[in-house]
């Protein structure tokens, strides 16, 4: 028994003196509670948990108190004291968490830190207006990640060079004298973020030499004196993006020859003094976006001649001198969107002939001196929208004689020097949503044949063809080029169905005709099944107009859906717009008859609600224009026969149908 009890009291005397040796502390923020430290704490040599030193409103000059710590668990922050060093923290071998030096005016270095080997997390730097150097930390090999923020006297980085590597990021900013990274010569990987940000005396990258990884981002911003990033030659593998942006003297690139591929993006934007992108000869492939814009002195793309695929979207824009895109000729894989806008300079598309597809948007926009899209002579699918705009010069859309496939809407607008559209003849318009032909001054021809398919679908609710040059002003009179250049084998008027007692009365009319055999009368009860019903002959060839008429006595109950098939003699055809009609005791809102008609046309309002309308010609001209309740009788009489359309605004809804003047 003795010797049991021996044993324990020399494991109790043991586990009092480890309990001794443990403290946990508040905040000290006197002069007195660090004097004190070993008194109020004797034997504690670890931390455990955060030790904060923070002299806001008190004078703490001196932490040589503090000496008995050799670690602290948690972090270890030093905020506004006024010590001119740090000794008293001699013998910290190691911090557990961070370690933060904030806000400490008479700092001018790390001095007292000798003995610190290991900072978990992060070292903060921050804000301390007399530190010049980081000198004192001469144990230091192993460190998380590294801040290094507003710190106006700081010239240099001494006291990191036994830093090779960190498990999370570096950030240096906004050091306003920083003129060198001496002091990272031995860092070799960053497992994270790599920045610097507005230390506007630094002039090159030295003392980077080394540094072969970054693990996410690399971050180049706002260095105004930055004229090159040449010592980044060693670096090899980035894991994230680059961001290279308002470096305003940086003229090159070169220092980046050594990346092949990116797992981000590429930013470079507003550096107004880079000319060309040489640098980035090797890179191949971009998992990301292409982002250039803005670099006032970019007049090539010199430098992307290995690129081939570009994951997500690219950007050209606001580039004032770039002349010249031709360095992209390998790019074959675009996944995103290209968007080329506002580039003062830019005559040609050459470079873009290998991409087959743009899965995103395709949009050219405020380009003054394109005359063609020749570059784009290979693409033959845009997923999204294709959008071409304020192009001055624009004379062709030759280029695009391989598209086929446009994935939702068509835009040409205030392209000035545009006389036709000829080149996008491939593109199947009646798949399309919105079409907008708009603003393009001299723009005349636009009866090619695929625009005169989709017009003669009659489903053109969501086409806008208007303020072109003649001939091209209107869909009515594109509509008319079409049936001139024998596109539309009918040149449609009208297609109404109304309710009856016998059942539902279907009327349409005809201007020309050419080669139509005739009309198969379609009917459905969802809008997306559809039975027929009745073939009625059409008139072969035709110029004058036609009206037919079919009632269908087996009409089905509630709401159903009618369309016409129209067939040429030669088996092809295309549809007329679908009209929904409810076979509910009701009558219809409005009524206008007879159409067509030589002189006097009825207007009939449902329940005498009160109407306002007008009828315009062809040119838009207005013939008519009045408001009624319940009846109206126009006079049309001295017209020229033709086309007309009127438009009737009733109970907040607006109604319109063709009318035809014979």
């Amino acid at each position: 028994m003795s010797f049991v009890r021996l044993l324990l009291s020399s494991f109790l005397l043991t586990f009092a003196a480890w309990a001794s040796a443990q403290c946990t502390v508040p905040t000290l923020t006197t002069q007195t509670q660090i004097d004190n430290f070993a008194a109020t704490y004797p034997g504690c040599t670890t931390v455990n948990g955060t030790l904060e030193v923070k002299g806001y409103g008190n004078n703490i000059t001196d932490l040589s108190g503090l000496a008995q710590i050799t670690n602290v668990t948690g972090d270890l922050i030093v905020q506004g004291v006024n010590a001119n060093d740090l000794t008293g923290l001699d013998n910290v071998t190691q911090i557990g968490g961070n370690l933060g030096v904030y806000y400490n005016p008479n700092l001018s270095d790390l001095t007292g830190l000798d003995n610190l080997a290991t900072i978990s997390g992060y070292l903060a730097v921050a804000s301390n207006v007399g530190m010049a150097d980081l000198e004192g930390m001469t144990s230091l090999t192993s460190l998380g990640e590294l801040f290094v923020i507003e710190n106006p006297a700081l010239t240099v980085l001494h006291g990191l060079s036994g830093i090779s590597s960190l498990t999370g990021g570096a950030y240096i900013s906004k050091n306003t004298l920083l003129s060198s990274l001496s002091g990272l010569q031995n860092l070799a990987s960053v497992g994270t973020y790599f920045g610097l940000e507005g230390n506007g005396s630094l002039t090159s990258l030295n003392y980077l030499n080394n540094l072969t990884s970054i693990g996410t981002d690399l971050f180049i911003d706002s260095m105004v004196s930055l004229t090159n990033i040449s010592n980044l030659s060693g670096l090899t593998s980035i894991g994230g993006s680059i961001y290279l942006e308002k470096n305003t003297v940086l003229g090159s690139l070169n220092g980046l020859q050594g990346l092949t591929q990116l797992q981000g993006s590429l930013y470079i934007d507003q550096n107004a003094a880079l000319t060309n992108l040489s640098g980035l000869n090797n890179i191949a492939r971009i998992n990301g976006s292409l982002y250039v814009n803005e670099n006032g002195s970019l007049t090539s793309f010199t430098g992307l001649e290995a690129l081939e695929t570009v994951v997500e979207d690219i950007f050209i824009t606001d580039l004032a001198v770039l002349s010249d895109i031709s360095n992209l000729a390998a790019l074959d894989s675009l996944g995103g969107s290209l968007y080329i806008d506002s580039n003062a300079q830019l005559a040609s598309l050459s470079g873009l002939e290998n991409l087959a597809e743009i899965p995103g948007e395709l949009f050219i926009d405020a380009n003054p001196l394109l005359i063609n899209l020749n570059g784009l002579l290979g693409l033959e699918t845009v997923g999204s929208y294709l959008y071409i705009a304020n192009n001055s010069t624009l004379s062709s859309l030759g280029g695009l004689s391989l598209l086929n496939s446009i994935g939702t809407n068509f835009y040409l607008i205030n392209n000035d020097q545009l006389p036709s559209m000829t080149g996008v003849n491939n593109v199947d318009f009646t798949s399309l949503g919105i079409i907008l032909i708009q603003d393009n001054a001299i723009l005349s021809q636009c009866e090619i044949e695929n625009v005169c398919t989709h017009i003669g679908t009659g489903s053109t609710a969501d086409t806008y063809i208007l303020d072109n040059a003649a001939g091209c002003n209107s869909i009515s009179q594109v509509e008319s080029a079409c049936v001139a250049a024998n596109f539309l084998p009918v040149e449609w008027l009208s297609f109404t169905a109304s309710p009856r007692a016998e059942g539902v009365e279907l009327e349409w009319a005809t201007a020309t005709e050419i080669n139509n055999q005739g009309f198969d009368i379609q009917r459905s009860a969802d809008g997306y099944s559809w039975q027929s019903i009745n073939f009625v002959e059409g008139n072969g060839n035709s110029e004058e107009v036609n009206v037919y008429r079919y009632t269908d006595r087996q009409a089905l109950a509630g709401k159903s859906f009618y369309r016409l098939r129209q067939v040429d003699l030669n088996g092809a055809f295309s549809y007329s717009n679908v009209l929904t009609i409810d076979q509910t005791n009701e009558a219809p809102i409005a009524e206008f008859f007879p159409n067509p008609t030589r002189d006097f046309l009825q207007l009939n309002i449902r329940d005498n609600e009160e109407a306002k309308g007008t009828i315009t010609d062809h040119t838009g001209r207005v013939v008519w224009e009045g408001s009624f309740a319940g009846h109206a009788q126009v006079d049309l009489s001295q017209q020229p026969v033709g086309i007309y359309f009127l438009n009737l605004e009733v109970q907040g809804q607006n109604l319109s149908e063709r009318i035809i003047r014979n």
